[in-house]
């Protein structure tokens, strides 16, 4: 597993002046929107939410966290995001959308090859700021639409290589954009996303011990150059904290809510306010809005009854 957090998948972390150029010729060009809850009716300061809650109301499971295999991670922290957005929105708007699992290989070409216009090829890694603008533009494609591939480091890297996905693929994926990303600055922008059930993908150099220590944190004590996904916040507590999502499998120990006992899904950390905060200062961390989605199947059931 140490392995995996050499694979350093982040374009940014030793080119920082990348990050900024990129941010800024993608929001010059109206892709990315200033942070701002509409229409919101209450303070969401002092609050918690935790995403994986609504998506085992809609799934009845957690979804699943499989191993990245190449410096694909923003396209897994993206992943995350949208699948955690898709479970949010059905169960807060009442969408009739089936939930759909996300093609990594997808994301990872777009952001890097459409977006990226191929500068990263040979190479693995992308930014937070094209896969943001990726799935605003070529939008999502599931991992059970026809011909796409089982995901392997290998299909990654084709894909993540100029020209980048097949029409086919991206005339499909283009039909389910997310409509919307913008960028979270500061501690109180993250609460409020995620109490707004809006997960967050985060690019940075911010790593951590492998398990967490006995008080049940993750401590900083590495640099990945790792995508993840924000998909919780406990801002009520003394000792403030987010939940991250990362995209190693069951790499990270088992933990536990520390109100109700509950486990907390695979895969995934928990890190301390002023950590989260290192994550908001490297400018890559987005805020994913209004996906649209996969219709779901409302077929009268009495088509399919036997006489």
């Amino acid at each position: 597993m140490s392995d995996l957090s050499k694979l350093n998948g982040w374009a940014g972390k030793d080119n920082p002046a990348l990050v900024e150029s990129e941010f800024n010729l993608i929001k010059d060009g109206g892709s990315f929107r200033n942070f701002n809850v509409y229409g919101k009716s209450q303070d969401t300061k002092g609050k918690k939410m935790m995403l994986y809650e609504v998506v085992r109301k809609v799934l009845g499971k957690d979804t699943e966290n499989y191993q990245q295999q190449i410096g694909d991670c923003i396209s897994f922290g993206a992943k995350n995001a949208i699948e955690y957005l898709m479970a949010t929105e059905k169960l807060m708007k009442g969408d009739h959308e089936k939930f759909e699992p996300v093609f990594p290989p997808y994301l990872y070409g777009t952001g890097r090859v459409l977006i990226g216009r191929g500068q990263l090829n040979g190479d693995d890694g992308s930014l937070g700021s094209w896969m943001a603008d990726a799935v605003i533009k070529y939008g999502v494609l599931r991992s059970s639409f026809d011909g796409v591939p089982k995901y392997s480091g290998s299909v990654a890297k084709k894909w993540g290589d100029t020209p980048g996905p097949d029409k086919k693929f991206i005339d499909e994926g283009a039909k389910h954009p997310v409509k919307s990303a913008a960028q979270i600055k500061t501690w109180d922008q993250l609460v409020e996303a995620i109490v707004n059930g809006y997960p967050c993908t985060t690019a940075s150099d911010v790593g951590y011990n492998m398990e967490p220590s006995s008080d049940g944190f993750h401590r900083q004590t590495d640099n990945w150059g790792h995508q993840m996904c924000f998909i919780g916040v406990d801002d009520r507590a003394n000792d403030p904290y987010a939940i991250i999502v990362n995209s190693w499998g069951d790499a990270h120990g088992h933990l536990k809510d520390f109100d109700t006992g509950e486990n907390l899904p695979i895969g995934v950390l928990r890190v301390r306010k002023k950590d989260a905060e290192k994550h908001l200062r490297a400018n890559e961390t987005f805020a994913y809005s209004n996906f649209d989605g996969f219709p779901e199947q409302l077929i009268d059931k009495k088509l399919f009854m036997l006489i």
